[in-house]
């Protein structure tokens, strides 16, 4: 996307002062760099949140192996709280799985290195 606007861009040339042309270009990288920078926000979140529910997991995990035979009803809330995070963990991993792919992708990756041979 960002090759197509600058080859518009470099055939206008005649067009569009050269200084206009560094404007526009900066604000082209100042926007890529927003939408990295969010999406590397958004990766270290979803990070935090899957350490913080492994945590609570093995927790709630310990808690129910300790817990005395005869009090079933904590055994069934602390059972229930067990689901209840791993299924947030699952909801977590599959986001975290769908981030890695979109940042980590084929394309977004040659992309970027193209980016690179042009600097």
């Amino acid at each position: 996307m960002l090759t197509t606007i600058l080859d518009i861009l470099i055939r206008m040339h005649n067009f569009i002062t050269l200084k206009l042309l560094e404007i526009i270009i900066k604000y082209l990288i100042f926007i890529v760099y927003i939408i990295f920078f969010s999406l590397y926000v958004q990766m270290c979140s979803l990070r935090d949140n899957l350490k913080e529910f492994v945590s609570s997991l093995r927790d709630t995990e310990m808690k129910l192996d300790v817990c005395p035979s005869d009090r079933a009803d904590m055994q069934e809330e602390l059972k229930r709280a067990l689901d209840v995070f791993q299924e947030k963990y699952e909801e977590l991993a599959r986001q975290m799985a769908w981030l890695i792919s979109v940042v980590y992708s084929s394309v977004s990756l040659s992309n970027y290195s193209l980016r690179m041979v042009y600097k």
